[in-house]
Formats: structure tokens, C-alpha cells, sequence
């Protein structure tokens, strides 16, 4: 079985946080022999500040549907104003 893995970097220090961390995950595999497959989304502050879209329709379901996990970083930066 091949687990599949959602990875969402985010903003600031969020992709070098997930980069890390799919190291740690490789060597785990590794060592526990197991198969995964990740896919990247873009999704965060800097995506939703270029588009006005946080997540696409129906990419929750997506993430459900089709993900083990979700290895999701920081997502938010200064640019983010709250109210």
C-alpha cells in the first residue's frame, strides 16, 4: 500500500518546515518499509493575497477523499490582516 500525503508549505518559514520534514519522513520509510507518495499545494497567505481563494471548492473533500495525512505548515505571514 502506498500512503499518499498532502503537503501544504504555506508562507514564511512554512516550505523549509515541510522540506524537513519529508526528510524525516523518508527515513522513516525507510527504515519502517513502508511507500508513500506526496503532492505539493500551494495553498496560504501568499497564494490566497494572488488569487482571493483559500482553499478551491471542493479541495477539502479532495484532501479526505484521496489523503492519509496532511503535512501542513505555517500559513500566515505579516500580510495577513485579521478583521
Amino acid at each position: 500500500m502506498v500512503h499518499n500525503i498532502a503537503a501544504l508549505g504555506g508562507d514564511g518559514i512554512g516550505p523549509e518546515v515541510v522540506r524537513e520534514g519529508l526528510k524525516v519522513l523518508a527515513a522513516v520509510a525507510e527504515t519502517a518499509g513502508f511507500e508513500y507518495q506526496v503532492e505539493e499545494y500551494p495553498y496560504g497567505t501568499d497564494h490566497y493575497l494572488e488569487t482571493g481563494v483559500i482553499l478551491p471548492d471542493g479541495m477539502m473533500d479532495t484532501f479526505r477523499k484521496d489523503f492519509e495525512a496532511i503535512l501542513l505548515a505555517r500559513s500566515a505571514t505579516p500580510a495577513w490582516r485579521w478583521g
